[in-house]
């Protein structure tokens, strides 16, 4: 997926500026109609679908055709890439197996990568907080992801990238900061985090998502492998000057960004997230909480939980992650107060920060 550095600090002035325009704004379904349409006229998306939660109520909102050479309309069950925010599956799954004795936040990563080399910084360990936190000093994405070689395709750049080359590559690496000191963004910190979960159930990464979350929470249309029908059902990918892309498959870095979903299911995960002591599930509920919780100051303007990045914004905490791939963007956000959130999901490069940030905004000012 993209790096996501220049991206949060882009949407935090974002946050911080818009705050005026959003608040004269209406959040009506004529507004948002408005919105998408101006979005798809000046992007290079054949669609984008937008679902909010709105003082608790749901609502989802499809615009344009699934690709530029097919009239099929896109729908709730349209499926997306959605990137780097399969990071927050990640993190709650990790919370799930902190819960059930099988890691503690505390541990070195060493622990469960056996016969692999660990970096350390004069002596101190990466941890499986450490990653969590985007404070492990590992880089945003591998040095030798998309170096030459046998089966690597450019357009396609994880899909080969297998265990193997993994630890070859975190057993070569040397660490140039103190883990657990500074913000420094890494997709490859969350690729590794889902294979070490990998390691520890002797399982697929895809398995472990659904059976931990997927499935207590009824997303049925949420995966990494997609079966015919889903395949059907997909948004056709395409850069940001409206190229086709190809699609982003994973190997060992899934759990950096390999999760592909509908606004169904997506609203379904926001709804989790905005109240997670609703849930009936006992270890999701802690784990989520977990999630929102347990923060690291990476900045003035940002602190971040377990994948989450939560920035403040005339006193309302706004918690939120976007992701993107060769032809996918995407964006989750809500305040928790006002039981209020957003996902944007569009097929293109085309970043759909802005107006999902602005609804979001506009919907929180007003009164339920």
């Amino acid at each position: 997926m993209v790096s996501m550095r220049n991206i949060q600090f882009q949407l935090i002035i974002i946050l911080l500026c818009f705050n005026s325009l959003c608040s004269a704004q209406s959040s009506s379904k004529a507004y948002i109609d408005s919105m998408a349409q101006v979005f798809l006229d000046h992007s290079s998306s054949s669609c984008i679908v937008i679902g909010i939660i709105d003082h608790g109520k749901e609502h989802i909102y499809s615009y344009g055709n699934i690709s530029k050479a097919d009239n099929t309309p896109a729908n709730d069950n349209t499926i997306f890439e959605i990137g780097s925010i399969t990071q927050l599956f990640t993190a709650a799954a990790t919370a799930e197996e902190k819960y059930l004795g099988k890691l503690k936040y505390e541990d070195a990563i060493s622990t469960y990568m056996t016969g692999v080399w660990a970096p350390n910084y004069h002596g101190v360990e990466i941890r499986i907080i450490d990653l969590l936190h985007h404070t492990s000093g590992l880089p945003v994405i591998p040095d030798d992801l998309f170096s030459s070689g046998k089966n690597r395709d450019s357009l396609n750049p994880y899909a080969v990238y297998n265990r193997n080359m993994l630890d070859s590559f975190i057993s070569g690496h040397r660490l140039d900061m103190e883990p657990g000191t500074k913000y420094v963004y890494s997709n490859l910190g969350f690729g590794l985090m889902g294979d070490i979960l990998s390691r520890i159930e002797a399982k697929p990464y895809e398995n472990i998502i659904k059976n931990d979350i997927c499935t207590k929470l009824g997303m049925q249309h949420t995966c990494i492998k997609l079966t015919n029908s889903q395949m059907k059902a997909m948004a056709a990918p395409y850069t940001a000057k409206g190229q086709p892309a190809h699609y982003w498959d994973y190997d060992a870095l899934a759990g950096a960004g390999a999760i592909r979903s509908d606004m169904t299911d997506m609203l379904k995960f926001l709804n989790a997230a905005i109240n997670p002591e609703e849930l009936k599930d006992t270890l999701l509920k802690v784990s989520i909480k977990d999630c929102e919780t347990m923060t690291f100051d990476a900045n003035k303007n940002l602190k971040v939980g377990l994948a989450w990045n939560i920035s403040n914004v005339n006193g309302m905490p706004v918690e939120w992650h976007n992701g993107g791939t060769g032809g996918y963007r995407s964006f989750i956000g809500f305040n928790k107060e006002n039981e209020t959130g957003v996902v944007v999901l569009t097929n293109s490069g085309t970043s759909v920060d802005r107006p999902a940030v602005k609804i979001l905004y506009d919907l929180c000012q007003r009164k339920n």
